[in-house]
């Protein structure tokens, strides 16, 4: 739960990053349709937001911001470079033509970092493994990518009882251990994160959960189901997964989100989702 004194970092895909008072973001009910992000900062015609983050306490020197883009670049800035923003945002990361910044996470100096990929690829690394960089550094490569493959999504490791949970666009997913994922230096290829077939279709996204979380699947026909994560199976890396949910022909998944459980916020495979329910928000995190 966030404080109202508290800030929140909205992070976009074109590498600026804006800050905001919690008291500042309209208050409504759990069912209130909510305002655009665009009401809330001043992002330019056509960006969105990749990431946002609560920051509790002080903008201290011993806690870092960890960036990672779609091209597979990372990045570690300590997060007191982001204690003063302007109201029209302030540069995060120097991008590559054709790169954007894809998610950013709250570290301390100590997690373990996974990279997951459109085609099953993932790379597992410490985070030390990156040196502190200012905030208008391009960073360092995070993950070496085969042709034609891009980063979907990165994790932040902080607890050991930690899992990872992989989804194909078919409807397909698992969890896994985290520690399944071998441990190798940034920069590598990485190991197979699911064995991608034309049954499962390619990753849409990795994301950590635990057992007290819940998994949300939202499809491109608009189509949501949420289920506890301790339902779904619990099976090795290189595999297939089990069906989430049952497609109609033609549909795939467009995203994921982990949430905590709550038994009064259900769904399943008919609940719609408006278009308003993550306007101008990354649907993973949701949370």
């Amino acid at each position: 739960m966030a404080h109202p004194q508290q800030h929140k970092l909205f992070f976009t895909d074109r590498g600026r990053v804006f800050r905001v008072k919690v008291y500042d973001i309209p208050e409504g009910g759990r069912t209130a349709k909510g305002r655009s992000i665009a009401n809330i900062i001043n992002v330019e015609s056509g960006e969105r937001v990749t990431a946002y983050l609560l920051v509790q306490g002080a903008f201290s020197s011993d806690r870092y911001i960890f960036m990672c883009t779609r091209q597979g670049i990372v990045k570690k800035t300590v997060l007191s470079e982001f204690e003063s923003v302007r109201s029209n945002g302030k540069i995060a990361i120097t991008l590559n033509e054709g790169d954007i910044l894809l998610d950013a996470r709250l570290t301390d100096g100590t997690c373990d970092i996974i990279i997951g990929t459109h085609r099953g690829m993932a790379c597992r690394f410490r985070e030390s493994d990156v040196r502190p960089m200012g905030r208008t550094a391009a960073g360092v490569r995070g993950i070496k990518l085969e042709e034609g493959d891009y980063v979907v999504s990165m994790v932040a490791i902080k607890h050991p009882d930690t899992q990872v949970v992989v989804v194909g666009e078919k409807g397909y997913g698992k969890r896994t251990r985290y520690q399944d994922f071998r441990l190798t230096r940034r920069g590598a290829k990485g190991v197979i994160s699911m064995n991608i077939t034309e049954k499962t279709g390619n990753v849409v996204a990795l994301l950590e959960i635990t057992d007290e979380d819940d998994l949300v699947v939202i499809t491109k026909n608009g189509r949501l189901i949420r289920q506890p994560a301790r339902e779904i199976r619990l099976i090795g890396r290189n595999t297939q997964g089990v069906r989430l949910i049952r497609l109609e022909e033609g549909e795939e998944i467009a995203d994921i989100a982990v949430a905590p459980q709550d038994s009064d916020d259900t769904a399943d495979e008919t609940t719609p989702l408006p278009p308003e329910a993550s306007d101008g928000l990354p649907p993973h995190s949701l949370n």
